[in-house]
């Protein structure tokens, strides 16, 4: 099969595991046999040249602006993947194209100024609900009003209106909690399949012989919770927090067994995660499909997640670790992963084959494919 995959890469300024998921899975298809061509733009190489801000502003609003529509017929495919758009390709182009369109729902920017579903501490369906000005009130795109208006505009029509959306002949979301927001907001669920990202088994697992201590993974951005981790974090518990973000991102000061410790490369970062007791998955947003936790299931890591993010959904379905209700439950969940330690390894890695190896989710992706 002949599958053209699309996707806007993020900036580097701002991590995302979106990037890395795409290509992994360009990777994967490619390995199956079919012939994938990748029609990319780089938030980075975009934004040197002149005018940026103001051009992808109006490619957001008015969806016209730079389309890769000549070189995928050229390519003559029988799919389109879209990945990502926003914010350096336009949306003209998308009614024009020669071949049925999948898109896969990495986030929840088709509905919500910051992909998140969240503000202020707490999760938000302002946008969603009719109130679109809110975006721009609470300065919900890079924490600035004038650069919230363009995505509060196109939002502001709906799904109904938004030609990706309309037009995909197949809408993939990576959970059922995903899946059925948007179908709450205006998606055809007749559209909609559930297909978890998948990973390429990391090769190495989780040792008889590890330290004791817990380790936090992620961009240090206030919905990962990792501020509301170390206040409620025990003092007497080892914990070291793997990220990077904003220099006030963390506490000037760390309590004693809490260390901080850069982003790394993949490859190093799954190797040092084979050596701790396990893993915590803080945030406080509602998540898509958070990679890290799928990660420590591929090491036979157990999980501490708090309730009420995707991570959490994981871990509860595939009894892959504990879930904390609150910051007071937190000390209590420790121990009560501890103790479990060893069968939530096994469930971990049991589900991890099951659910998210990538031959399974291969699978998967052609069944969606052929359905077009």
């Amino acid at each position: 099969m002949r599958i053209a995959v699309v996707h806007s890469f993020y900036g580097s300024a701002a991590p995302s595991g979106e990037n890395s998921i795409v290509l992994e899975q360009i990777d994967a298809l490619s390995q199956a046999g079919h012939e994938v061509r990748l029609f990319s733009l780089s938030t980075d190489e975009q934004r040197q040249q002149t005018l940026y801000i103001i051009r992808s502003a109006w490619k957001t609003v008015s969806g016209r602006g730079l389309y890769p529509l000549d070189e995928i017929v050229s390519f003559e495919p029988d799919i389109i993947h879209v990945h990502n758009l926003f914010p350096n390709f336009g949306t003209q182009w998308i009614e024009r194209v020669p071949a049925p369109i999948v898109v896969t729902l990495h986030n929840f920017r088709p509905i919500c100024a910051n992909g998140l579903l969240f503000r202020d501490g707490q999760t938000c369906f302002d946008c969603p609900e009719g109130r679109p000005l809110a975006a721009v009130v609470h300065q919900c795109y890079h924490d600035s009003s004038l650069a919230s208006i363009p995505l509060a505009a196109r939002n502001a029509r709906g799904l109904g209106r938004n030609k990706l959306m309309v037009n995909a002949a197949a809408i993939i979301c990576l959970s059922k909690a995903t899946a059925d927001i948007y179908v709450k907001y205006g998606v055809d669920p007749a559209k909609i399949h559930v297909v978890p990202n998948s990973i390429a088994a990391p090769g190495i697992r989780r040792g008889k012989k590890h330290n004791s201590r817990w380790v936090a993974v992620g961009r240090l951005t206030p919905e990962k919770g990792f501020r509301k981790l170390i206040e409620a974090w025990p003092a007497h518990v080892g914990l070291d927090i793997i990220g990077d973000g904003p220099p006030d991102a963390l506490p000037a000061h760390l309590p004693p067994l809490i260390r901080h410790l850069p982003s790394m490369p993949r490859d190093k970062l799954l190797t040092e995660l084979a050596g701790y007791v396990g893993l915590v998955f803080p945030s406080v947003c509602l998540e898509v499909q958070p990679t890290i936790v799928i990660e420590a299931m591929a090491l036979g890591l157990p999980i501490l997640a708090r309730a009420g993010n995707a991570g959490a959904d994981l871990v509860r379905v595939n009894q892959s670790g504990g879930v904390y209700e609150s910051d007071d439950h937190l000390e209590d969940a420790i121990a009560e992963v501890t103790r479990n330690s060893n069968a939530y390894s096994r469930n971990g890695l049991v589900a991890f084959e099951r659910e998210f190896h990538r031959d399974n989710w291969l699978v998967r992706l052609e069944d969606v494919y052929r359905t077009c």
